[in-house]
């Protein structure tokens, strides 16, 4: 059941303060082992910039959070930052048709409760069987496929070297004979100023925010490491989310020195041998629409999986 949304604008500066969902909870940093943990309120509360702005769904085979927000001078209702993706229940091809009446049946009741009037535009990012596309057509949205890689941990040998292609086996070498490199947390603010200058140079200011990084890296389902040279200087990072039996790999950076290379390709394999001892089933590198990033992903070896991005706008845009 959707759970009822507050007629008064969010977004109106002298509406009195109400909101669909009101999360009062101080942020404890709770372990996100269970399945879709990124709908739990000590996370949206940690990475949400006003955490009382939510459309909120839990009950159901299909949870969903949403963000009001200003976006370009529009009102928008988008995932929540750092969020990587809403996991609904995986519909096998062997059920019979009645589940997918079933599934059909609760996602066009979810995309008509979303609160359409109040936003020029609603997206969101989930995992769900392909039966979905038809559903969000029937109501007006379009959903557009995105490519990402993942692994299936149980079935990589003791080194998962093996499944690297030929140009990062090379770069491996190289990191693995620097001796004066090591690796560790990325808590530090000089650490994550240098996160946030990368992403500003790509046009991305999702991860800008020192204060919301704080909070994040100390939930107990997340890990950003980092690796370092002899003089304390960040060759490369990763950030990783842990969501049930999988685990994202949300953000990462490394030097562009021909000298530093390799760094971020071994700091992927030391996570993925982490994840993997920690009973973590899939390790998802998630994608890129930007060709070298999508060939850096693509050379670890995983499968190449369909994710879906659910998009509607209002006003012609």
């Amino acid at each position: 059941m959707v759970e009822p949304f507050d007629p008064v604008n969010p977004f109106d500066r002298k509406a009195p303060s109400t909101s669909p969902v009101r999360i009062h909870c101080p942020v404890r940093f709770r372990y996100l082992g269970a399945v879709n943990g990124f709908l739990s309120d000590e996370w949206l509360h940690g990475v949400c910039a006003q955490p009382d702005r939510l459309w909120l769904r839990r009950e159901g085979p299909l949870p969903l959070a949403l963000e009001f927000r200003h976006r370009y001078g529009l009102r928008t209702l988008g995932m929540p930052p750092w969020t990587p993706v809403y996991r609904w229940e995986e519909f096998s091809k062997k059920q019979r048709s009645s589940r997918y009446a079933a599934f059909d049946a609760a996602l066009r009741d979810l995309l008509r409760a979303l609160p359409r009037r109040d936003a020029v535009q609603i997206s969101f990012m989930v995992e769900a069987p392909e039966s979905l596309l038809m559903a969000c057509r029937w109501e007006g949205f379009r959903v557009f496929p995105r490519l990402v890689y993942q692994l299936d941990l149980a079935e990589v040998s003791d080194d998962p070297a093996a499944l690297l292609n030929r140009n990062h086996r090379r770069d491996l070498r190289h990191a693995r004979a620097q001796t004066n490199w090591q690796t560790r947390d990325l808590h530090q603010s000089e650490d994550f100023t240098r996160f946030a200058r990368h992403y500003h140079a790509l046009g991305t200011r999702l991860f800008v925010d020192e204060e919301r990084y704080r909070r994040v890296v100390q939930f107990d389902g997340v890990r950003a490491r980092g690796i370092f040279n002899a003089v304390g200087e960040c060759l490369a990072g990763l950030v990783t989310l842990r969501d049930g039996d999988r685990v994202y790999a949300q953000i990462n950076y490394q030097q562009r020195r021909p000298a530093d290379r390799g760094a971020l390709v071994r700091l992927y394999l030391e996570e993925m041998a982490y994840w993997r001892n920690a009973g973590v089933r899939i390790f998802n590198f998630n994608g890129s629409m930007l060709p070298g990033v999508e060939g850096f992903l693509r050379g670890f070896g995983g499968e190449r999986t369909v994710r879906y991005y659910v998009r509607r706008r209002w006003f012609g845009f």
